[in-house]
């Protein structure tokens, strides 16, 4: 019965993948359908391979940000681990994310690697899910100071400020402690008492953050800069295709870019991820094939930049441990 339940599982997984590419396929293709080739192609032509180094570079740049902002979460769990090494765990998590196109994605390896050697698997996961839901905020935060700069649609500027209030309620309703009370009595009332204990823990695990209000200040600290880099990584893909956008503009339309990628339709976000920047290009009056080519190109240097990941999967070898009281 067993066996059966494994193959069924199976099947469905392969389903949901096949599912996915055909998506990321269909996109992409509509995508090369509308776009000017012509035009996209010249773009292409101006890259140097100094160019690529650049952005290969200041790519594992804006990663030192990251991996501090989670160093500083882990810190708070009592789990000791370096900068060096929540780098080298971030790489890896690329690496799956691009390149291991499972049900493992990223957060969940780097997580894994963490939670395995610390022996601390909540206090792992949480520090991810406040890490995320941090860099979340941040991005958004990012758009919403940067909307009375930016000449867009009152349409977009509308969906900025409607998300930023529904992510805030969110990381305010996690930070108060009636409402985490609230969310364990609703677990406890539900029937599988042991899924809904787990996830009771979880969340408790979560909460237990704010008793560090300076870390998590500091973590956000470090989200802002993060995704201020990673905004600034795609303007130089654009500088460097020779596409003349405003970086202001990346400021506001990037974030509501990632969010609309995080939705799981397609293969990694790939096609979601390329139509939206194609989009938000022709709002702001330029071509969607500048977008186009703006994102795939930045996307291939990341996927190119995980391949350290890899390596570093295989080499891995570091022990986390309990840091002292």
């Amino acid at each position: 019965m067993d066996v059966d339940q494994e193959k069924v599982k199976n099947k469905k997984f392969n389903w949901t993948l096949i599912i996915k590419i055909l998506i990321s396929a269909a996109i992409l293709l509509f995508l090369i359908y509308k776009v000017d080739l012509v035009m996209v192609f010249s773009l292409v032509r101006r890259l140097r391979w100094t160019d690529i180094l650049i952005l290969f570079c200041f790519y594992l740049f804006t990663l030192v940000f990251a991996s501090i902002r989670w160093k500083i979460l882990l810190k708070v769990k009592n789990i000791a681990v370096s900068v060096v090494t929540t780098y080298k765990l971030y790489l890896i998590g690329f690496f799956f994310n691009n390149f291991l196109p499972t049900g493992i994605g990223g957060d969940v390896a780097r997580g894994w690697h963490v939670a395995r050697k610390s022996k601390m698997i909540k206090e792992s996961i949480a520090s991810i899910f406040i890490e995320r839901m941090l860099g979340l905020l941040a991005t958004l935060t990012i758009a919403l100071v940067m909307l009375p700069f930016s000449k867009i649609p009152g349409n977009i500027k509308l969906l900025i400020v409607v998300m930023n209030c529904i992510v805030w309620l969110i990381v305010l309703g996690f930070y108060f402690r009636f409402s985490a009370r609230f969310i364990i009595k609703v677990m406890d009332s539900m029937p599988f008492k042991k899924v809904s204990k787990k996830i009771a823990q979880f969340i408790e695990s979560v909460h237990l953050f704010r008793e560090n209000t300076k870390a998590l200040l500091l973590t956000f600290f470090f989200s802002i800069l993060y995704q201020f880099s990673l905004i600034f990584y795609f303007f130089l893909v654009g500088y460097f295709l020779g596409v003349n956008v405003d970086f202001k503009l990346y400021l506001v339309f990037v974030p509501i870019v990632w969010i609309v990628s995080l939705v799981p339709i397609s293969l990694n976000a790939i096609g979601v991820r390329e139509a939206s920047f194609a989009f938000f290009f022709q709002q702001i009056g330029k071509p969607g094939g500048e977008g186009f080519i703006v994102s795939l190109l930045g996307f291939l240097v990341v996927v190119f930049t995980s391949l350290l990941g890899g390596i570093f999967f295989l080499l891995e070898k570091d022990g986390y441990k309990k840091a002292p009281a």
